[in-house]
């Protein structure tokens, strides 16, 4: 695994960190994988930004890699999210769970 200060940018560090978290699921550290899926939505919520704001600054990149970026951006935010529900599940944190359902 890549030291975090090396982490990769952009949709394939949210990947990274989403692997990070399925990782600490697996060892049923569930309060520190819920963590790390936090920040895999937070992460993707600026990088998704980013590259719309790039996309908006040059309209000519718009066409069917927009679309299949924007597939894994929403398939990202999904996984991330329900594996969130999962742990606070496991907690027993039930409404926190809810939200993210």
């Amino acid at each position: 695994r890549a030291d975090p200060g090396e982490r990769r940018a952009g949709l394939d560090g949210v990947e990274e960190l989403k692997g990070e978290g399925n990782e600490l699921f697996g060892a049923e550290r569930h309060a520190e994988a819920a963590s790390k899926y936090s920040e895999a939505l937070d992460t993707l919520q600026m990088v998704a930004a980013e590259l719309r704001d790039a996309e908006a600054a040059c309209l000519d990149t718009r066409g069917e890699g927009a679309e299949a970026r924007e597939q894994r951006i929403a398939s990202l935010r999904v996984a991330c999210l329900a594996n969130r529900a999962a742990c606070l599940l496991q907690q027993q944190l039930w409404r926190a769970a809810l939200t993210d359902a």
